[in-house]
């Protein structure tokens, strides 16, 4: 006789079990479904497993079980959208209701021969156990719930990865992977399509679900149950095993004494080596902290392509190896930027140098000794060769076209070199160790002639050249000779070419009478000259004296008590010249004549 009521983790004797045709665990989750009381018809006839009264009877079921866990399902449903503001997935609904679902084992009867759930969940009695719906939304503290809605899906062989930290360890850790399979056909009898599969490693071991000791390849509900889980951090993985219709989106539902564990960023401290030649590929090893597998690491320079690094390796959070491929890549510094698959990143600033393999660079500096040169001077040209490179220079050639204007030329060095051609100086260098070095003097004069049949600046050239040499901007140079400047006398002109200013000579009347003679200087450029005559200096009174060629006149019948002033102006053709400075002149008043006799008589005199 099975009992039909009074007991929630007994379950009926009639409920359904499984597995399901494919092996699956069914049923997912049960709910009370017996003696449960619900209205009824006033017109039925049917009094079921027992009437309350004439408007509600007892009845059990499916048709008693369903209902309650619909109503849950809506609940955790109005849950996710009111209280976490989303739209949850089937799969995340199915899942939070796997995940709080009361574990009923072993039944109303204990373990003993009438036991009814044989062993812990899952199990084809109970499934995953009975709907609590408290527990699954709304679980007491410490216990708390966190999910993942993956819409986005995984596709084969992807993975990911979900780091939580119990923090008590009374509290079980539970995890719950839901994903609706894609339809299966008919022929594979509801086999499974889409597979994947729900891994937790923590400091406890490897955990795989649905108490197995290896991956479920059977079921799209997989869950771990760790009843005492030593505190610290659980990885969480979710990975794709085989998805032929991918991708696979999925639900994920942790619970317990937990937080969602966040990493800190990767922190690169160091790089070894530090830089690699532009000619192949380098393996580098990278040191620092908070490294996480599935990083990618890179090389970046703004204006630059990206080289990505292939065959990454986190031995652990510590240290990270890669390649990088560096053929044909710019030369320079790079930053070091690495990033995990959380997409937290840190970089390393110009942390990696690219370099030109080693090669012997050669250079040449031209010298003349001297700046300012004539025509038949003597020169000297000395040319310093050297290989600053990191590497022999074998075939260094030194050529130097000498200029045409300068001849008679020759050459000493104090080191053995072979003179290829001496009609435009080139030479055969032995080789030249890194940092050696050779000195070549040339010497010659300019060609005769006149300044100005010189070219000037004469410029030499010269230019030094190796087959491994692959930095050419140091391999030329040049020196150049002035000319020397002749210094001639200057006659400074004025233009227009109007007379000069002429020179007025002191006036002479000590006899004191109206007559007297004007005389200046010849004035520069002057053909006629212009006198002025006045009575005051400022010659507001003025008058033409004279007007004509000479450099004197004559004056007469002056007035007598009056001072006369003089100046005088040189005219040519192309104008007037500047006034000359003024001379004056006095003309005297006449002393009286008395007229009488000297005895007696009376005074009188004459008036002039």
């Amino acid at each position: 006789s099975d009992r039909l009521a009074d007991d929630p983790d007994g379950m009926a004797a009639f409920s359904s079990r499984g597995p399901v045709e494919d092996s699956r665990y069914k049923p997912d989750v049960v709910a009370p479904g017996t003696f449960i009381i619900s209205t009824r018809s006033s017109v039925a006839s049917g009094t079921g497993w027992g009437e309350g009264n004439a408007y509600y009877e007892y009845m059990g079921g499916t048709s008693m079980a369903t209902p309650l866990v619909a109503g849950a399902t809506a609940l955790v449903r109005q849950f996710y959208t009111d209280e976490e503001g989303i739209t949850p997935s089937a799969a995340l609904v199915k899942a939070t209701l796997i995940n709080g679902a009361t574990d009923i084992n072993p039944g109303q009867y204990g373990t003993g021969a009438g036991r009814e759930i044989p062993g812990p969940r899952p199990t084809n009695v109970a499934g995953w156990g009975r709907v609590n719906i408290a527990h699954s939304i709304f679980p007491a503290a410490p216990r708390r719930l966190l999910y993942e809605d993956q819409t986005t899906g995984l596709n084969t062989g992807a993975t990911d990865t979900y780091t939580y930290t119990v923090l008590d360890s009374s509290e079980p850790f539970q995890v719950t992977l839901v994903w609706n399979d894609y339809p299966a056909s008919t022929a594979s009898n509801g086999g499974l399509v889409n597979d994947l599969d729900l891994e937790i490693t923590g400091p406890g071991g490897t955990y795989h679900p649905n108490g197995l000791s290896t991956a479920d390849r059977v079921n799209n509900v997989e869950n771990i149950d760790i009843a005492s889980p030593q505190t610290g951090l659980y990885v969480v993985t979710v990975s794709a095993y085989n998805v032929p219709q991918g991708p696979q989106p999925y639900a994920l539902v942790a619970s317990g004494a937990i937080t969602l564990y966040t990493a800190p960023p990767p922190h690169i401290t160091a790089i070894s080596p530090a830089r690699g030649v532009n000619t192949g590929t380098v393996h580098v090893t990278l040191s620092g902290t908070g490294f996480a597998a599935g990083a990618a690491v890179k090389l970046t320079h703004s204006g630059r392509p990206d080289i990505v690094g292939s065959n990454v390796t986190v031995p652990s959070t510590t240290t990270l190896t890669c390649d990088f491929d560096l053929d044909g890549a710019p030369i320079g510094p790079r930053d070091v930027v690495v990033t995990n698959p959380d997409g937290q990143r840190g970089t390393l600033a110009a942390g990696f140098t690219i370099l030109l393999p080693p090669a012997p660079d050669v250079t040449v500096d031209k010298s003349v000794v001297g700046s300012d040169f004539q025509p038949g001077d003597p020169v000297t040209f000395t040319l310093r060769v050297s290989n600053q490179g990191q590497k022999t220079a074998h075939h260094p050639v030194v050529s130097d076209p000498l200029p045409s204007e300068i001849v008679n030329h020759s050459w000493t060095s104090p080191l053995p070199i072979t003179l290829v051609t001496g009609t435009s100086y080139r030479w055969n260098l032995p080789p030249l160790t890194v940092g050696a070095g050779v000195v070549i003097t040339i010497y010659g004069r300019v060609a005769n002639g006149s300044v100005g049949s010189v070219h000037w600046p004469v410029v030499n050239t010269a230019s030094v050249s190796d087959p491994d040499d692959i930095t050419p901007g140091n391999n030329t140079d040049s020196a150049s000779l002035g000319k020397a400047y002749v210094y001639l006398p200057l006659i400074l002109r004025t233009w227009p070419p109007v007379p000069g200013a002429a020179t007025l000579n002191a006036i002479d009347n000590s006899d004191g009478d109206e007559n007297y003679t004007v005389s200046w200087s010849a004035a520069d450029r002057a053909t006629t000259y212009l006198l002025q005559e006045a009575t005051n200096s400022s010659f507001s009174n003025a008058t033409t004296a004279y007007s004509g060629t000479a450099t004197s006149v004559e004056i007469t019948g002056q007035a007598r008590g009056v001072t006369y002033y003089y100046r005088v102006q040189g005219h040519n053709s192309w104008g007037a010249g500047g006034w000359s400075n003024i001379q004056s002149v006095l003309v005297p008043e006449l002393d009286p004549v008395v007229n009488g006799d000297f005895e007696s008589g009376t005074y009188g005199w004459t008036e002039y």
